[in-house]
């Protein structure tokens, strides 16, 4: 192997490391529920804000803050972004206060992510091209299945025998050996003038997304419309919806104040023409879509596993294993063996089978745990979101010139993260909100329940998904007699069931819906023949 050809894939490997490092932090929170409820006396309510934490604070600050490697170098935000990284795991590793791991820690690694994610897609589409660019973007959404395999598994181990703090500081140590890796990786000799750097913007899209996802993200803590556990109420409802709907009005200010700078001839942070085209916004439909359904699986499948079945970090490692199998598998093999059938072929098969996979998980689900047809559905879900994984950031970077390419890093890992956020934010409410109705409704019905009981049971205003122990000291607390209590038992074991149950059923509808609105501008050509590019289809490095 000739030296050129060594350090091309020498840059290529630290990225994927990157990728690996930000994946399985997100993996690391999600099997640590158990852990941190306990450690740090969560509800799960709280425990679905630190998973959708992250991917809030990530995708709201990835267009402003990814959009600087155009300017200080990808490679100088790249490695911004990792120290950031190991400070947010430190703290992740030290604090013993919820609040704190979920709006300092989670968010200091949302925002480190901003800088981190957005480098490693920019410095993929700036140091490699034609063929290249094909292999090394199949081989980061490989990797997003490798980190789920390998990083739920190491971090399960490590809170079993030891404990989460030493799991979070496992992988700061990670990130500092990244961050002395990446001193190998070139520095871009071309960086725009930071005067020209769209400041206005940068903090109206900023501002948008965060009202927007922050909004979504508390639907599950504060109810959408009526109020559970808010802060604050406006006119008598939650204040998520008026967040919402604020996020969405700055969002349409950000686009009107792009317009006008780009009639002026003035740099925006995102380009007009960007979105006015149909393919592009085809390929961050589906970056988005593929991190709804991880956002999704992750809030309505390990939460049961280790509430309701029980198991262990570790033993959801391995249960949850044929997903990140399954989307290693399609997200390698896709280019190798199905390279001559059309982009929008292979994300709609790829959306077939997440919805095929989650009618499978809405039957492979029991009352105390799950059954054999869990495991096929992980692994079709898995194979779907790999799918669409070698697809969707090449659909995006075949259609502008290499400069848009690089910048066009920012808003697909934005579209991840709030395609993520929504997921986590979407199904969370939904388990939460129908457990509730359906917990409510059956002790109504229930004619050996006291009308005192029924009467306090009423006035809660949110049932979370709970682990049996759990659920008995929320009645401690409620003072329920003895005699109610195995009426309850029986009446949360069947309501928590058919929440999950409905849930599973609701995000395949979601997704078939989807299906012809999201891939319509898909190319109808393969995206992966060996081609030439201007740059001759040869790698950059």
């Amino acid at each position: 192997m000739s030296l050129k050809s060594t350090l091309k894939w020498q840059g290529l490997i630290i990225l994927l490391l990157a990728q690996f490092g930000t994946m399985a932090d997100n993996a690391g929170v999600s099997v640590s529920a158990t852990s941190l409820a306990l450690a740090l006396h969560a509800q799960m309510s709280q425990i679905a804000v630190a998973n959708a934490m992250y991917p809030l604070i990530a995708g709201s600050f990835m267009v402003s803050i990814g959009t600087l490697g155009l300017f200080l170098g990808w490679t100088r935000t790249f490695q911004i972004g990792v120290a950031l990284l190991i400070l947010a795991e430190l703290i992740a590793a030290t604090t013993h206060e919820i609040a704190i791991f979920n709006f300092g820690a989670r968010s200091l690694a949302g925002f480190g992510a901003s800088f981190l994610i957005p480098s490693v897609l920019g410095l993929v589409s700036v140091l490699y091209s034609g063929r290249d660019r094909v292999v090394a973007f199949g081989a980061i959404g490989a990797v997003v299945g490798i980190a789920n395999i390998i990083a739920p598994m190491i971090f399960g181990f490590i809170i079993d025998a030891f404990s989460y703090r030493v799991a979070f500081l496992s992988l700061c140590g990670f990130f500092v050996l990244l961050l002395a890796a990446s001193l190998l990786l070139p520095a871009e000799t071309h960086k725009e003038d930071l005067k020209t750097y769209d400041r206005g913007g940068a903090v109206l899209v900023s501002l948008g997304l965060l009202l927007f996802s922050g909004g979504l993200m508390q639907t599950s803590s504060w109810g959408l419309i009526h109020p559970i556990n808010a802060p604050i109420t406006l006119f008598g409802i939650s204040p998520c919806l008026p967040l919402i709907l604020a996020g969405l009005l700055v969002l349409i200010g950000f686009w009107r104040f792009e317009v006008s700078r780009a009639a002026n001839g003035r740099a925006c942070l995102v380009p007009v023409s960007f979105f006015a085209t149909p393919q592009i916004r085809a390929g961050v439909y589906m970056c988005a879509f593929m991190f709804f359904v991880l956002g999704a699986f992750t809030i309505l499948g390990i939460p049961y596993l280790q509430m309701v079945a029980g198991y262990s970090a570790f033993e959801t490692s391995l249960i949850l294993v044929f997903f990140p199998v399954g989307m290693v598998l399609s997200s390698l093999g896709t280019p190798v063996l199905f390279s001559h059938l059309s982009s929008q072929m292979i994300c709609r098969l790829g959306m077939v089978l997440s919805a095929l996979a989650c009618l499978i998980g809405a039957f492979g689900i029991t009352r105390d745990g799950i059954g054999l047809l869990y495991f096929p559905s992980t692994f079709l879900i898995g194979l779907g979101t790999g799918l669409i994984a070698s697809q969707a950031s090449i659909i995006v970077t075949e259609a502008v010139d290499q400069k848009l390419a690089s910048q066009s890093g920012a808003v697909q890992a934005a579209a991840r993260n709030i395609g993520q956020a929504i997921g986590v934010a979407l199904i969370a409410w939904l388990l939460m909100f129908s457990l509730t109705d359906d917990f409510k409704s059956d002790a109504r019905l229930n004619q050996n329940i006291s009308a005192s009981v029924l009467n306090d049971v009423s006035e809660v205003a949110a049932i979370p998904l709970m682990s049996n122990e759990d659920f008995g000291n929320a009645m401690t607390r409620l003072k329920v007699p003895d005699n109610d209590r195995q009426t309850f038992f029986s009446i949360n074991r069947d309501a928590r069931y058919d929440a999950a149950h409905m849930s599973w059923l609701v995000l395949a509808l979601l997704i078939l819906i989807s299906i012809p609105l999201l891939t319509r501008s898909v190319p109808k050509h393969s995206l992966m023949q060996d081609k030439q590019t201007s740059e001759g289809g040869t790698s950059a490095i």
